[in-house]
């Protein structure tokens, strides 16, 4: 019976080694992908995927007051719908 109480802490052993590189491994991964965005420039993808400019995902996601931001600046600079310029090219300068 001695046995198998020394298996048992070999086995807790076993889980504390394996957490501790899962953990070593999630430290390395994230390290690596801060030094690659801040240092070396990159853009990686979700997944760690080098995006290189291209159209290549959904992109940025805006919160619903972001885009309700955005849209009030480009009203307040007169950049409403399109057909508003679209009527002053069409009208025949009188001068």
């Amino acid at each position: 019976m001695p046995d198998l109480a020394g298996r048992g802490d070999e086995n807790g052993d076993d889980d504390r080694r394996k957490g501790w590189r899962r953990e070593r491994v999630e430290y390395v991964e994230v390290a690596t992908r801060k030094h690659l965005e801040n240092v070396r420039g990159l853009e990686l993808g979700e997944n760690g995927e080098v995006r290189d400019g291209e159209w290549q995902g959904e992109g940025k996601k805006l919160a619903k007051g972001e885009v309700e931001g955005l849209e009030n600046i480009a009203a307040a600079l007169g950049g409403g719908s399109g057909e508003a310029s679209s009527r002053k090219e069409d009208e025949m300068d009188e001068s």
